[in-house]
């Protein structure tokens, strides 16, 4: 590969930015194999990049290449549209990660953009200030293999980390306290999510595809990563044994499904209530006799 800073033309305040992302990019562990050239057109600056999956950065657009030896031109996307999803203003560092979505710097507008391989816009995050999550000048991305993505803010003078939560609170349980002849029984616990706060938990019984009934948080409102919670089992039960199962979703919409939903038995005994215990059986989940 060529060595950029021997080689590297004269080049307005406008590519000396480009060209602080291209020595960023050549470095970068994402991009070990990727052949960045530099043209000088009217003091404006495109990188192209040949890979697997190559792409042209120009002026307020991203320009896809086929990665034959001779590129042919595949798509576009974007043009200035101020702060519209989708365009940009003044772009400036692009990253892609594992699952081929790409990442791009979009300066003037103080955000991040993400896009699928083809182009189409996925989500953004970012504003003006100092605030995390915030920028001033973003103008460097990359990401790793788990697909963080960190990003450089030259005026701000740091590096930001950004992750997905991709999981489900973690939810805990604690047996009804009734001695097993309470209809209405009352399901207290935690939930709790290591990134996002808490926004709801609901709870059913003996059955998860019916309708979710929301329980209450303690402190009157679910906003924290960390929230307790009770649930007031209505209408009455039945006699006899009952599952009573319990969801959580966070500000990300992620929500316990499957084996993750959090579950316990009730045995109802009206007809003859005894003084009750709780055991805990092999899986888990509380039973009360």
């Amino acid at each position: 590969m060529t060595d950029l800073k021997s080689s590297q033309p004269k080049l307005s305040c406008l590519n000396f930015r480009f060209l602080s992302f291209a020595r960023a990019a050549k470095t970068s562990n994402k991009m070990p194999k990727r052949f960045l050239k530099f043209l000088s057109v009217f003091n404006l600056v495109s990188i192209l990049v040949f890979s697997i999956s190559p792409f042209v950065f120009a002026p307020q657009e991203v320009v896809a290449f086929s990665s034959t030896d001779e590129p042919v031109f595949v798509e576009q996307w974007g043009g200035l549209r101020e702060s519209d999803n989708g365009k940009f203003y003044g772009p400036l560092g692009i990253a892609i990660d594992s699952n081929d979505n790409v990442y791009v710097g979009d300066t003037n507008n103080k955000r991040i953009q993400k896009f699928d391989s083809s182009g189409n816009f996925i989500t953004k995050w970012g504003s003006y200030g100092a605030e995390n999550g915030q920028f001033k000048y973003p103008n460097g991305i990359a990401t790793d293999s788990t697909n963080n993505v960190y990003v450089t803010d030259r005026l701000n003078n740091r590096l930001q980390k950004f992750t997905y939560d991709q999981e489900a609170p973690v939810l805990n349980l604690t047996a009804p306290s009734a001695s097993g002849n309470n209809p209405t029984p009352d399901v207290i616990g935690t939930a709790i999510d290591g990134l996002t706060p808490i926004t709801s938990v609901e709870y059913q019984v003996d059955g998860t595809l019916g309708n979710w009934s929301a329980c209450n948080p303690s402190d009157g409102l679910f906003n924290d990563k960390s929230e307790s919670f009770n649930c007031s089992v209505q209408p009455s039960l039945l006699e006899g044994a009952h599952t009573l199962y319990v969801r959580s979703t966070d500000s990300k919409t992620n929500t316990n499904t499957g084996i993750n939903i959090a579950s316990l038995n009730y045995l109802l005994d009206i007809t003859n209530p005894t003084n009750g215990s709780i055991i805990i059986n092999s899986n888990e989940q509380y039973i009360v006799l």
